[in-house]
């Protein structure tokens, strides 16, 4: 399954074309994979976080679909970092890794439906001026995640 990730007719309503711009599954065995090509890759504040979505993604449909989630793969294209951004790469570099944490998942949520029916709560509430939680909000959770202090660095647009 291949899915383009932006629609090319909207492009005078964004700010910029999707930096992931496509995304494919397959299947070897009974393991699921997912390749994603990022056309444009913010090394420092963008990559990371678009590593994380979709590999979440990868064991959200793997579960979904009863495989076991196997590899993500991450295709870069125009992998650049800015240069208001080299003293926190460098940082970044000098920082000893910690462990890796686990993916949890609740298990009561079985399927895409049960994910988008709990970011409708989610949204629900911060619609409603309350705090909307955080964005996995028990669905999912990092198990054993440790962290550094954070970085600051501006987002370019």
């Amino acid at each position: 399954m291949l899915v383009v990730a932006w629609n090319p007719g909207e492009l005078q309503k964004t700010s910029l074309p999707a930096c992931h711009a496509l995304f494919q599954f397959f299947v070897a065995e009974d393991r699921l994979s997912l390749m994603m090509y990022q056309r444009s890759c913010d090394l420092l504040l963008g990559v990371p976080f678009n590593m994380a979505e979709y590999a979440l993604l990868l064991y959200l449909i793997a579960r979904e679909v009863k495989l076991q989630a196997h590899e993500f793969i991450h295709v870069l294209g125009d992998a650049h970092l800015y240069r208001t951004h080299t003293e926190a790469a460098r940082e970044q570099l000098e920082r000893e890794p910690y462990a890796a944490p686990r993916l949890w998942l609740d298990p009561s949520v079985r399927s895409v439906d049960d994910a988008v029916a709990r970011y409708r709560e989610i949204l629900a509430r911060a619609t409603r001026g309350e705090a909307p939680g955080p964005l996995l909000d028990g669905f999912a959770k990092l198990e054993k995640y440790q962290y550094h202090p954070p970085i600051k660095a501006k987002m370019a647009v």
